[in-house]
């Protein structure tokens, strides 16, 4: 009996023990799937990760590109700038340069009235016609037609004459002979 009783532990024993080792195996299994699942999402990972890497040094391309672009336009407009800035400031002094001319034309022409007379007729008509000349000289040349010297106030309607009293104050007009 006592062998008996000893088998008896023993064959539990086995069983316990075979039971245990099922539980390790199963264990190691679930263990190893695991394994498995985290190796394959790694590798996800990575490849997501190279990818990304990817872009990222596309799009740094890219802004170095729209940098680049930029800075040339920034240039670009800073030279057009400068550029318009100097013909603003050729225009102005032109424009400064027409109108001396203008009056320096008024001033010979009123001159030329003041001196006619006899036996110089013939050189002040001559006068006239070189200023004439240089009158529509200017007139070419600027694409803006100077105004008669002087026109008749009395022949103007009610608006007319008030439009000329508004410009006539910003100093815009000042040949026309204000006579009411």
């Amino acid at each position: 009996m006592k062998l008996k009783e000893e088998n008896c532990k023993l064959v539990k024993a086995g069983e316990q023990f075979q039971t245990y080792l099922q539980a390790v195996k199963a264990q190691v299994d679930f263990l190893v799937k695991e394994k498995l699942a985290i190796e394959k999402e790694l590798d996800k990972n990575f490849h997501h990760t190279a990818l990304m890497e990817d872009e990222r040094r596309y799009y740094c391309q890219r802004i170095k590109k729209l940098l680049n672009s930029l800075d040339a336009i920034s240039q670009e407009r800073k030279m057009v700038e400068e550029e318009l800035q100097g013909e603003s400031v050729a225009r102005q002094k032109a424009e400064r340069a027409l109108k001396a001319t203008r009056q320096a034309l008024e001033r010979i022409e009123g001159g030329v009235k003041l001196n006619e007379g006899a036996g110089r007729s013939e050189i002040m008509r001559d006068l006239r016609q070189d200023i004439a000349m240089l009158r529509a000289f200017i007139e070419e040349q600027t694409g803006v037609p100077q105004m008669p010297q002087k026109w008749n106030y009395k022949n103007l309607d009610m608006t007319s004459r008030s439009l000329i009293k508004k410009y006539r104050q910003r100093g815009a007009i000042s040949c026309i002979d204000e006579e009411e």
